[in-house]
């Protein structure tokens, strides 16, 4: 089962601070910003491909299409 965007901001992983960017297949950015932003919830339900953390509290997810 694949999971959704929401699985990971649900999770231990992301906190308040932390930096989502939302990417296509294409790796172009669709949105940049805290989990808790206007421009990151229209992804909530999104499927995720896979996602890069990265050690400043960053995290970049990628979505199917």
């Amino acid at each position: 089962m694949q999971k959704a965007v929401i699985d990971l901001i649900a999770s231990t992983m992301v906190e308040d601070d932390t930096e989502l960017t939302i990417r296509n297949e294409q790796h172009k950015i669709l949105a940049k910003g805290e989990w808790w932003k206007d421009r990151i919830y229209p992804y909530y339900l999104s499927k995720m491909k896979g996602f890069l953390w990265t050690d400043s509290n960053k995290i970049i997810i990628d979505i199917k299409e």
